[in-house]
Formats: C-alpha cells, sequence, structure tokens
C-alpha cells in the first residue's frame, strides 16, 4: 500500500487486493472518487507528489508507478492516469 495527498489534501492510495494491483483517486471530472484496477501483471504500485512546493500548485502531479512484466511504468494526474508511460 503506498499514500499520497494531491495539493488539495485529497488522498491517493495505490494498493494490491486479492483481485491484483488497483488504486484509490479522486476524479476531478466528475467530483467522484474511484477505485480503478491496473490490469493483470502489474506489480508493487508506488505513488508520490512530484513537487509540493506551494509556489508549483498549478504544475505538480501525484505520479503512480508500478512494475509490468519486469520493465518500470509510470501515470501522471494530469492525465487522469489513462497514459501509462515506460
Amino acid at each position: 500500500m503506498s499514500l499520497a495527498f494531491d495539493q488539495n489534501m485529497r488522498p491517493f492510495v495505490a494498493f494490491v487486493d486479492i483481485d491484483g494491483a488497483k488504486y484509490r483517486w479522486f476524479d476531478s471530472f466528475d467530483a467522484t472518487t474511484k477505485i480503478t484496477a491496473l490490469g493483470a501483471g502489474v506489480v508493487n504500485p508506488r505513488c508520490c507528489l512530484d513537487d509540493f512546493r506551494p509556489s508549483h500548485t498549478n504544475a505538480s502531479d501525484i505520479i503512480l508507478s508500478s512494475v509490468r512484466d519486469g520493465a518500470l511504468y509510470f501515470r501522471a494526474q494530469r492525465d487522469r492516469y489513462t497514459i501509462e508511460y515506460p
């Protein structure tokens, strides 16, 4: 389990349960909290706020990283975690 807070102090949790790796996040598009599965083969999900300085509020993101098939991937808050970057 990994925990981070966005600039508005909303929690973001990356975790693994019996069904696999998932993350719980606040979607500002529709103002709801969601739990999203990362898919088969994903292990070790971790999250962090990339820049917590008050002067960088508009530029900071929560970064979700994980390992799939031995390779490291990340997803960013600004993409609503939909794009997986190697």
